[in-house]
Formats: structure tokens, C-alpha cells, sequence
């Protein structure tokens, strides 16, 4: 190799060989099988220099990566709302039974049976949001739906809607941050 300050390297695809554009030397790519012109750990065949500079930001190493990021704010939310559908199939139980055999301090208390009313309509309203935020998260780990996956950390955000409260908040929040990276984003099917 030359060791011109001026050599670029073109790999092909093909075989996985880099060449040197200024003195012709052909030499075998990273161990790993990406070049990506970086010294990550590996005998890039630059014999010990530094690559070239490039700009913007770098890829952490593809797909697996990403996948592997994706899998702790997944199973978070998998966990949340797994125990939220437990408590409120729970609850919706407890009620029906209060409906069905009230206290009798309260047989003929109109406000009792709004109350029981109100909770009719909430919990199932939230075990539907804990049941799409389960779906996402399981689509999220496996990689599968970035629109459900995203869906389902935006529903853990929402206050008072997502699993758990403020314990689904947090598993929403990472979800989030992880999935709007780039590198996240390419790696959905």
C-alpha cells in the first residue's frame, strides 16, 4: 500500500476485497464482514492507520443491533401490560360481583351504581389499550411492524391511558427514543 494521504478505498461487494484507488493493492475486508472504513477491533488491512474520515453518523452494525436494542423497552412493555390486563381482568371481576351482590350500606345508593357505571366502561377500554400495547411490544421485539411497535410506545405515553400509569410511562419513553433512531427504523422488515 502506499500510504498516501490521498488513497481512498473502494470495496466490492462482490468478493469483499478493499482496494487502495492510488496504488492498486487489493486486501481482504474487517473480519467482520462490513467495512466500514473504522478501526472497530478488527484487522481492517489499513496496516495500522486510520481509515478515512467520513461524515454523519455511523452505523452501530445493522440489523442484530438494532434488534438487540429494541428487546429491553419490548419486554418492559410486554411485563406492564401483562400485569395491567391481570389487575383488570381482577377488577372487572370484583365489580361484576359488587353489581351483583352490593354492600347493603349501599344497595340504594344511586352514586355507588355510577361509580360502578364509570368502571364498566374504563376497564375495557383499558384492557383494549393494554392488549394493542402488548401486540406492539411483542411486533417490536420481534422486529416485525414499526407502525404497531410505535403505536404501542405512544399508548404507554399517554397519561392515564397507558399500562400502569406512570410505570407504563417509563417503558413508553424508551420504547420511543429507541425506535426514532435511524439505524432502529431500517432495520423493521
Amino acid at each position: 500500500m502506499c500510504g498516501s494521504p490521498s488513497s481512498h478505498f473502494k470495496l466490492s461487494r462482490s468478493t469483499g476485497r478493499v482496494k487502495c484507488t492510488v496504488c492498486g493493492e487489493i486486501f481482504e475486508a474487517d473480519d467482520d464482514g462490513y467495512d466500514d472504513g473504522y478501526d472497530d477491533g478488527y484487522d481492517d488491512g489499513y496496516g495500522g492507520r486510520s481509515a478515512p474520515e467520513r461524515s454523519g453518523r455511523r452505523s452501530r452494525g445493522g440489523r442484530n443491533h438494532a434488534l438487540d436494542r429494541l428487546q429491553g423497552p419490548a419486554i418492559y412493555m410486554i411485563v406492564v401490560a401483562c400485569l395491567t390486563l391481570v389487575a383488570e381482568v381482577g377488577a372487572l371481576i370484583l365489580f361484576i360481583a359488587l353489581a351483583v351482590d352490593p354492600p347493603p350500606d349501599v344497595a340504594n345508593d344511586p352514586d355507588f351504581f355510577l361509580g360502578l357505571t364509570v368502571y364498566f366502561i374504563a376497564i375495557p377500554i383499558g384492557m383494549i389499550v393494554s392488549a394493542a400495547v402488548l401486540t406492539g411490544a411483542l411486533k417490536m421485539r420481534q422486529g416485525e411492524s414499526y407502525a404497531l411497535a410505535l403505536t404501542a410506545s405512544i399508548l404507554s405515553c399517554i397519561p392515564c391511558v397507558a399500562p400502569c400509569g406512570l410505570i407504563g410511562m417509563a417503558g413508553g419513553i424508551w420504547g420511543l427514543v429507541v425506535l426514532l433512531d435511524d439505524d432502529v427504523k431500517r432495520a423493521f422488515d
